[in-house]
């Protein structure tokens, strides 16, 4: 091979083959006039670093748990929700959902109806029968305009956490936590969970077990993620016991954290917060909310939360940025999931769907789609994830 004096080979001669390529220990570098996006809102910001990143991405692989980490932690998610377009596209997505049939949303109370009306479907038929209605209502002249928009809107913009984004996610943040636990040899992260509002609830084989929310079941499917070897390791500095912060440690030595996948209009997790800055106020500039999936407004703009000692911003991290949207009859957009049918935004707005479809066709054919009523898994499970983690503690 010829070399040339400028950088050693010849041009003329390079093949793909022979072509120098980077170090894959090291990622290359994606020069941004500082200049151009100091200046600009944080929405841009995050695109721009998006853009940097899906560069970076063309020659590296780094969509690892442990990156997808340092992003949440550095810019508030590690990524966009998917597409309802590409989850459908997904051949592999056959996890199961257990759903109950019905025209009307039931809410919380999935988990009491008999099993006569309950039927068991995998996440790709439940998707592909609300796309098919999302397109049958957008796309029925007879159906007035705001509602065939808003179907619209939500085929395109809504955002569906299944089995396969949740496992992404919680993953994730819990290499978010092991990462600034080794960071700091100093750092307590009390997790706070179980303070969401509790309805009414019997289990169908032993209605005396307790009922079991979401940032409980959260909380178990993050600490699954923690070895036995890395549980004994962080054990001690993982605690649920709140009574056990030492009053003299460092608010930076200091996480509390409030969590649930989501929330719609902030009400529950703003709730949590302002009992937990009431009780604690000390501590309050500690505490961070963390989630499967965000709206974009809550992961961008400060979050306020009002307490006795007035308002309190509250940062918010989530594993998914949820996608937007500005139909004025989703404000808080779309969000979804397996485990889980949302009210706010979505279960609340296909009772409309279906009236609308059974008004035009003449008959009451129109059913809820597979991905509403969702019997919640997790609702009288056993809480095993703590119990390894209060073993550990005592060690």
């Amino acid at each position: 091979m010829e070399r040339s004096e400028n950088n050693g080979i010849n041009p003329d001669q390079v093949t793909e083959a022979t072509a120098p390529r980077p170090d894959p220990e090291i990622l290359p570098v994606v020069e941004i006039p500082q200049a151009d996006i100091a200046n600009k809102p944080i929405s841009e910001r995050l695109a721009a670093d998006d853009v940097r990143l899906a560069e970076v991405r063309a020659q590296f692989d780094i969509t690892t748990p442990e990156m997808a980490a340092l992003k949440m932690e550095k810019e508030g998610f590690a990524c966009e929700a998917p597409s309802l377009e590409d989850q459908i596209a997904d051949p592999d997505r056959n996890a199961l959902i257990t759903r109950v049939i019905s025209t009307r949303a039931i809410g919380k109370d999935t988990s009491r109806v008999s099993l006569e009306d309950r039927e068991t479907v995998t996440e790709h038929d439940a998707l592909v029968s609300m796309q098919r209605m999302l397109t049958d209502v957008a796309n029925n002249e007879a159906i007035r305009d705001e509602i065939r928009e808003a179907a619209k809107e939500m085929s395109e913009k809504m955002s569906w956490v299944g089995e396969k984004e949740y496992t992404e996610a919680v993953t994730a943040i819990a290499e978010s936590w092991k990462h600034q636990l080794r960071e700091n040899p100093d750092l307590v992260i009390v997790p706070v969970v179980g303070m969401i509002a509790r309805g009414s609830y019997s289990d169908e084989t032993d209605p005396s077990r307790p009922q079991v929310k979401s940032d409980e079941w959260m909380l178990e499917n993050i600490l699954a993620k923690f070895s036995d070897k890395e549980l004994e390791e962080f054990a001690k500095r993982i605690t649920l016991d709140r009574t056990k912060i030492p009053e003299d440690i460092d608010k930076t030595d200091l996480k509390i954290v409030v969590m649930d996948d989501w929330t719609m209009t902030g009400f529950q997790l703003g709730g949590v917060s302002s009992r937990v800055m009431s009780s604690y106020p000390q501590f309050a500039e500690s505490i961070e909310v963390q989630m499967i999936i965000a709206r974009e407004d809550m992961l961008s703009e400060s979050w306020e939360v009002s307490t006795d000692q007035g308002k309190v911003t509250v940062p918010v991290k989530a594993y998914f940025r949820a996608h937007s949207t500005d139909n004025p009859n989703l404000p808080t957009g779309s969000i979804s999931g397996s485990h889980s049918s949302a009210d706010a935004g979505f279960e609340n707005i296909f009772p409309v769907f279906v009236e609308e479809l059974n008004r035009v066709n003449g008959n009451n054919e129109a059913k809820m789609p597979q991905t509403t009523n969702i019997v919640r898994p997790y609702r009288g499970m056993e809480l095993v994830q703590r119990q390894r983690l209060e073993a550990a503690s005592v060690q």
